[in-house]
């Protein structure tokens, strides 16, 4: 639901719930950890190449299969 609301910068769910763990255990930012960065441009070009073409092979993909593709 948040990809279809944010767009393919929402971040993956493992990402999501490593969050909420870290959130939920008192930490309250996750501006300078290093793993939660965004990813870089080149590579955010790559996956919209990636991901049009395995739309384009099987439209009917879920956002969740998808992303395992991705890795």
């Amino acid at each position: 639901m948040l990809k279809i609301a944010f767009g393919a910068q929402t971040s993956g769910k493992n990402t999501r719930l490593e969050w909420f763990a870290e959130f939920k255990s008192s930490v309250s930012s996750v501006e300078d950890v290093e793993q939660w960065r965004q990813p870089s441009m080149s590579k955010l070009l790559e996956n919209v190449y990636y991901v049009k073409e395995f739309i384009l092979i099987n439209e009917r993909l879920t956002t969740d299969e998808v992303t395992n593709m991705l890795g």
